[in-house]
């Protein structure tokens, strides 16, 4: 049970060294006027569409029941599309033996023809 504890320790000091790490990290690229405009800027559009969504919900609750019934619109179409072509690939299925049929028959007749010919 000790080697668990002091594992546990090491991993929550790992955990702490990565976290300090990233925000170090953070701190020093905000030195960059670039990066700082540019964090600031996305941070303000995430504010105000989060503003939007908490005021107006049902505008998002309306895009995303457009956005479900456009994706069930075309699992049916998909659904339809599939259906489709396995009945096309029966159909196939069931020709290819008869034409195979009327192949070798139309070979025989000319084979047979052939012999005819020969002995003419």
């Amino acid at each position: 049970m000790g080697t668990c504890n002091r594992n546990c320790s090491n991993k929550n000091k790992l955990l702490q060294g990565i976290l300090l790490g990233a925000l170090a990290g953070a701190a020093i690229s905000m030195l960059d006027r670039h990066t700082r405009e540019t964090t600031i800027e996305c941070a303000k559009k995430g504010y105000r569409q989060t503003r939007e969504i908490i005021e107006n919900p049902d505008i998002v609750i309306g895009q995303v029941k457009e956005t479900s019934n456009k994706i069930r619109s075309t699992i049916e179409s998909i659904t339809e599309d599939v259906a489709v072509i396995t009945n096309q690939v029966e159909a196939i299925k069931d020709i290819t033996p008869q034409l195979a049929s009327v192949v070798k028959e139309t070979k025989e007749v000319f084979t047979e023809e052939s012999k005819e010919d020969e002995h003419v």
